[in-house]
Parts: structure tokens; sequence; C-alpha cells
């Protein structure tokens, strides 16, 4: 898809357009999930990445834990147009700016009147026009066009953002100010490409030394999704080098004894009958790691927290 396509789209969708897309078109605004709690079981220092995920989160935790190298692949043709955002907001604020300009909500949910505001914007500008003068016609179109409310109602997908005090805690980059600035140094000399593509139907992978799948697996409806999912894993094992650790299955809120339901309560994802996925995947005799989940730190509830099965490969 050629920048003046992209452009053309996402002003179609600011336009309220949004019904002519496909979901994946909309970009998540930040991670919904705990990367604070995963992450810090990889050793991401010198170590190359590939990942997905919209909101970029991924990355720049990996960045500010010491990943010089990555590959975000995903299907959301926006991806590159709001990681080199997020990157300059980075460089240009401080970190109190970077959330009041990147956050839909404050505390308790309340409406952030700020988000998207023009004046932060202008100091991020010249970041975007040093990285790509097209990312920089990107974004500056769009904001001269469009209020930051209208921008963040259309070209991001709203639902699970959560409110910025919960943000901060679910990413390192964003904890306290200590990180924030290391990140913004660890930033400016990532190496990183972008790869538009259905991770299913994408076969030109190169070598990684980490990979994470983040929650892929609980769209897998049926059985046979599910087993199509595990298929992907298969394949991306090949790509993974030795003594590299894989993130396979993100589940919110479960352990291996207690299934939890998704948002619709008559609905479970497959990957969710943990006997069954656990079993389906005992090839690759995966750690599972359980730390807060992102429903405690919304509502203080403990009894049912967020867990990472993390497949690490070794010599046979």
């Amino acid at each position: 898809m050629s920048n003046e396509d992209k452009l053309n789209i996402a002003l179609d969708m600011c336009r309220g357009n949004t019904d002519e897309y496909q979901k994946f078109f909309k970009i998540y605004p930040f991670t919904t999930e705990n990367l604070a709690g995963w992450m810090p079981f990889f050793d991401f220092v010198n170590k190359s990445f590939l990942t997905v995920g919209s909101s970029c989160d991924q990355a720049i935790n990996a960045t500010y834990l010491g990943s010089k190298k990555q590959t975000i692949v995903d299907i959301n043709p926006f991806v590159r147009e709001y990681f080199y955002l997020k990157k300059a907001g980075l460089m240009a604020l401080s970190r109190s700016e970077y959330l009041d300009f990147f956050c839909s909500f404050n505390y308790k949910r309340a409406i952030n009147p700020n988000v998207f505001n023009k004046e932060n914007f202008k100091k991020i500008v010249p970041f975007l026009n040093e990285y790509d003068h097209n990312l920089y016609l990107f974004w500056s179109t769009i904001f001269d066009q469009y209020s930051g409310e209208c921008i963040k109602n259309n070209l991001f997908s709203g639902d699970e953002e959560r409110c910025c005090p919960i943000i901060q805690k679910m990413n390192l980059y964003l904890n306290d100010d200590n990180s924030y600035l290391q990140t913004k140094e660890k930033i400016e000399i990532l190496d990183i490409d972008f790869i538009k593509a259905d991770i299913y139907q994408y076969n030109e992978w190169g070598n990684y030394d980490n990979i994470s799948l983040s929650n892929i697996g609980q769209y897998a409806s049926t059985q046979e999704e599910l087993l199509k999912y595990i298929d992907l894993v298969r394949n991306l094992e090949e790509h993974l080098n030795i003594d590299g650790a894989m993130l396979v299955m993100y589940l919110f809120g479960t352990t291996k004894n207690n299934l939890a339901p998704l948002n619709d309560p008559n609905f479970v994802a497959p990957i969710y009958n943990l006997s069954v996925t656990m079993k389906l995947f005992e090839k690759y005799n995966s750690e599972f790691y359980t730390f807060p989940s992102v429903k405690e730190f919304a509502l203080g509830d403990t009894s049912s927290p967020d867990n990472a099965m993390i497949f690490r490969k070794k010599v046979l």
C-alpha cells in the first residue's frame, strides 16, 4: 500500500467512514497485555525480537530491556506510522506530556481532553520530519484537518484502552521517569523493520532470538483454527535461534486450574481449555508464568492472574 493510499484511507476513517474498512485498520493505542508482567522473563539485551502488535508497545518495552534489532509484523497498515509517532513523542515530550498526549482516559476513566493535543503535536513534528518526510506528511495532514478527539475515536480502537495509571503499570518504559529517559536514549539506535502482512500467510521470516505471538491464539474460535495456530507456532519455532524464547500464548485471567471466560461469559476461546491446549503444545515443554492481571490493576481483583506460556529453544 502506497503512502498516498494510506493517507487517503486514514482521512476517510477520520471522516467517520470506519465501516468501510475491516476492523484491523484501527490501531490499538496501547497494549492490552501486562507487558511488565511477562517481558522480564526474556533476555532482550542485544537480542533480536519479532513481535506483533499495532500499539508498538511490545517493541518499545523490548527496547527498554536492551533489544537493538526488531521486526513488527501486523496486518494493520498504519503500524510504521504509529511507531514513529510514539518514537517522536518519546524524543520530544516529557513522560507526563507523553501520557497526556497519547492516553484517552485519566484516573477512573475520566475523559482526557488533551488527547492528541495540537500543542504537543507541534513539538513532535520536527522529529517526524527527521525520520521520514512521508511520516511528517501523513500525521501533519491528519492533525491539520481533524481534532485530536476525532483522530483518536476514528483511527484507533478504544474499547480495550485502559486509563493512564493502569497503562503506566502495564508498560515498563512508562513506569517512572527513569525508565522513560532510558528508553528515550535506547530507541535512538534501534534498528526496526515492519512487515505489513497476515502472520498466518507470510512466510519470508528471518531468524530471531525472541518472538512474541501476544494473544493471537485467543482469536482461534474453533478447534480447526486452534490447530492452524499451532501450525503457526511450529513454523516460527524453526526461525527461533537456539537459546531463544517465544511467547506462545498470553492468557487473560486464568491459571492452569482456573478457567476464566473472556468478555462474553457464554464463549470461551478453545485456547482457554487448558487441559487440551497444554497437550497440544506439549512438544514445546513450555514454562507457565503467572503475574498480576490487567483486571487486578483495574479492579484490585487478585483471583485470576494473567499468564504467559513461554517456550525456550534448547539444543536437542
